[in-house]
């Protein structure tokens, strides 16, 4: 096996040199690209919680609750900032941007949390939990906005569902069977 002699250094490969930043150049631009597509898709994910924000000031008012807000409070505070009283739940007591989270398990919920709520919503939430959130819209007579990871979407007994698109936002909206 023949080894390859490494330059001393600060002796220069002009010509190697040269291929590499070409080939580094090529990498910055591939990385800026993919910079630019993040910062769009991030601004689609902004204007599609826009619209969800803008699509519930539109169609309730008072008390909303969201279920598992997690660590992205955006929705809520954009409900905040249209007037709405969001109220925000998840496994654990916390502030999060200012904001106050209550301590609740959807499948034990604390019903005074929900009291007066008109909407219940919930991002992201697994089959089972959107099975509780159902019962407890039911016994509210509240309805219910899901957007689920992609097709999972429960069917919930005392619900009409149907798939809304609000200019980027796509969601389920339950109502109340008749």
């Amino acid at each position: 096996m023949q080894m390859t002699e490494l330059p001393a250094e600060g002796d220069q490969l002009k010509g190697d040199q040269l291929k590499w930043d070409q080939l580094k150049g090529d990498q910055l631009k591939g990385d800026q690209a993919e910079g630019d597509q993040l910062e769009k898709d991030l601004a689609k994910g902004d204007r599609a919680e826009r619209d969800l924000a803008e699509f519930i000031a539109k169609h309730y008012s008072g008390r909303v609750a969201e279920v598992g807000v997690g660590h992205r409070p955006h929705l809520a505070r954009m409900l905040l900032d249209l007037g709405l009283d969001p109220i925000l739940t998840d496994r654990e007591e916390r502030l999060l941007d200012g904001m106050r989270v209550e301590k609740d398990d959807i499948f034990d919920p604390r019903w005074e949390i929900y009291q007066g709520a008109a909407l219940i919503y919930s991002i992201r939430p697994p089959l089972e939990m959107q099975l509780a959130i159902g019962e407890l819209a039911a016994a509210l007579g509240a309805d219910i906005i899901l957007r689920p990871l992609q097709d999972e979407v429960a069917d919930l007994p005392s619900f009409k569902r149907r798939l809304v698109n609000s200019g980027r936002a796509s969601f389920y909206l339950f109502r109340m069977k008749d």
